[in-house]
């Protein structure tokens, strides 16, 4: 099975899409991850700047059949520009829908409660949440996408453990973050949690409340 991720630093952060990997062919799952990715960069700049990230695309689709293409945006681009979202979002399945068989969202979580954007626009990292969610089932629902629920998990884990998810910045994920991302887009795909976690390296605790959230 090959996917494509298609994103930016949240999908990048601790190597994620091999954390990914690492967990399906851990659990007897023969699959290949492809990422293209830039920090801070948004779906519509993959679609419209025609610079080398653009290329980028258009290299990892040309002549390869992937399974699924996970699409992951800017993370306040849902409350900033939420028609940029959409357009993002379509455009880059214009460019890659000749190549792969399923789309999956990747929703994004709210920033931590003491991060800057939080606080300058009277957010709550719940509230923040609630409309990234409301933008990502929205176009889901218009495309056809399933929605891989990271930012749910994430809410749910950060609302009820002191497992950090952040990292120092109060936005990008922490190593445990990126490892909850991976387990959710496994869930998402493959409809089960994973049996062995062995390469998270994390305790059985956390791997319990992971699965706890994530399997619900």
């Amino acid at each position: 099975m090959k996917t494509l991720f298609i994103g930016n630093s949240y999908t990048f952060y601790n190597d994620m899409p091999k954390i990914f990997e690492k967990l399906a062919i851990d659990n007897d799952k023969d699959v290949q991850t492809i990422a293209v990715t830039k920090g801070g960069h948004k779906l519509i700049e993959y679609a419209e700047a025609n610079d080398e990230y653009t290329k980028n695309v258009y290299d990892a689709v040309e002549g390869n059949r992937y399974d699924y293409c996970i699409l992951q945006d800017y993370s306040t681009i849902t409350i900033t520009s939420p028609d940029l979202f959409e357009k993002g979002v379509k455009e880059v399945y214009d460019m890659v829908k000749g190549s792969v068989d399923k789309v999956i969202l990747y929703q994004t979580w709210g920033s931590h409660s003491n991060h800057k954007f939080i606080l300058e626009n009277n957010l709550t990292t719940k509230s923040m949440f609630e409309i990234i969610k409301k933008a990502y089932d929205k176009i889901g629902k218009e495309l056809g996408f399933k929605v891989s629920p990271v930012g749910k998990n994430f809410l749910e884990v950060f609302e009820n453990s002191d497992i950090e998810l952040y990292h120092e910045d109060c936005k990008h994920p922490s190593y445990k973050g990126s490892c909850l991302s991976a387990l959710t887009h496994y869930y998402t795909i493959f409809g089960e949690f994973p049996k062995n976690t062995a390469s998270l390296n994390l305790t059985q605790e956390k791997i319990d409340i992971f699965k706890n959230t994530v399997a619900k």
